[in-house]
């Protein structure tokens, strides 16, 4: 117990600088592998393919980055403009620039998504054999448009979009029913926040 003061109030900025460090680790550690697992899901029911994890790491890792370093870029601009028109209330800034940042993200999100993540590579087939030629039906058919041979290239953005969607939702179902577990155990329990 004698390391909580040191992580509630670290009086050397090195100090500081290495539970950072140590936190980023850590969270990159157990959010990738997270991460991989919610976008495999989202993949599946969007995609209806199956997605590799080292791949889904991989993606997940570098949307993640990115969309650190935008939102880092907004809240830095949102800070000056802020210190430039001497707003005093920090907390309308700072909620005005996650409000900003959700589309933002969302947009970046739904772009990478779609070109990164690529349809599965698929050999070309044998010409289905209809089981009894009919004088409208030739003995070789074509298959639908809708099945045609997209090996190996990326989704696009509008899947991006989709797949972005059902990851925010499933993450939003999570921390409902989460919420609602904690809700339900304070209630029971009596506990007071």
């Amino acid at each position: 117990m004698a390391f909580l003061p040191i992580l509630a109030a670290p009086t050397d900025p090195a100090a500081g600088l290495g539970i950072v460090c140590c936190g980023f680790i850590f969270g990159l550690a157990i959010g990738v592998p997270i991460g991989a697992v919610l976008l495999r899901a989202a993949v599946k029911w969007v995609l209806k393919f199956d997605m590799a994890f080292g791949s889904a790491c991989l993606i997940v890792l570098a949307v993640g980055v990115v969309n650190w370093i935008v939102s880092f870029l907004t809240g830095l601009g949102f800070g000056f403009a802020a210190a430039a028109v001497g707003a005093r209330d920090a907390g309308i800034i700072e909620a005005l620039a996650v409000i900003i940042s959700l589309p933002i993200t969302f947009l970046i999100s739904s772009a990478l998504y779609g070109i990164l993540i690529k349809y599965p590579r698929t050999f070309p087939s044998s010409p289905q054999v209809s089981p009894i030629p009919t004088p409208d039906s030739p003995l070789y058919y074509a298959k639908p448009p809708e099945f045609e041979n997209r090996s190996g290239l990326p989704i696009g953005f509008n899947k991006g979009m989709f797949v972005t969607l059902v990851i925010w939702a499933i993450v939003l179902a999570i921390v409902v029913v989460l919420g609602g577990i904690i809700f339900a155990v304070i209630t029971l329990t009596g506990t007071r926040l």
